[in-house]
């Protein structure tokens, strides 16, 4: 009652996760939208779902910001988020990246820098310049056991190469090189936690 209430005075809906797509109340608040050519919709999604009937809907909107929360790509991705298929994850990007109304013309993916990140991120970062797709990445709150504290001295310098090589690679890229310099700020504050550590193993056997 309360949305129908609201829902003919909105300009800028923000529907974030979880994921919002599975919910079927938000899918029905955004069908209840009475002008959503007239409504901006910022959406975070982890990709796996994107039926048809929401894809149709999504695209009746103004204007649609979407951002894709991404640990990896591949088998990356297919372990890091259990139960997810990393190829219908990358085909709904795909098809997300062909609406007329996306934002910028452009998905955004944004990835929470954490232990796992040493192996993920630089296979990432390629994805996103291969496909002209924006990438931001964020910090890491809670679960401490996936800190990049967590990480041994020597996974963390071989990090640090591989971000400082990755930095002069994307130099031409403007939102890939901002999320290498980012991770790499993030990572100059590194101490190591060997209960990060100990937990990390534990919880990855």
């Amino acid at each position: 009652e309360f949305l129908n209430k609201i829902n003919k005075n909105i300009d800028h809906v923000f529907l974030h996760g979880g994921e919002p797509l599975i919910t079927p109340e938000a899918v029905a608040f955004l069908n209840s939208i009475p002008n959503p050519e007239h409504i901006i919709l910022t959406l975070t999604t982890n990709a796996t779902v994107l039926s048809d009937e929401i894809y149709d809907l999504l695209s009746r909107f103004k204007e649609l910001s979407v951002t894709v929360s991404l640990e990896g790509v591949g088998k990356h991705n297919d372990y890091l988020r259990y139960g997810s298929e990393w190829s219908m994850v990358e085909n709904n990007i795909f098809r997300l990246q062909r609406l007329a109304n996306l934002s910028f013309g452009k998905v955004g993916v944004n990835h929470v820098l954490q232990h796992t990140s040493r192996l993920s991120l630089l296979p990432l970062l390629e994805f996103c310049q291969e496909h002209n797709i924006m990438i931001r990445v964020g910090d890491l709150v809670g679960a401490n056991h996936l800190h990049v504290n967590g990480m041994t001295q020597g996974q963390h310098q071989q990090f640090l190469n591989d971000l400082l090589a990755a930095r002069d690679q994307y130099k031409e890229n403007f939102m890939t090189f901002s999320a290498v310099v980012y991770s790499l700020n993030f990572l100059s504050k590194y101490t190591f936690d060997r209960e990060a550590n100990k937990s990390f193993t534990i919880t990855s056997t």
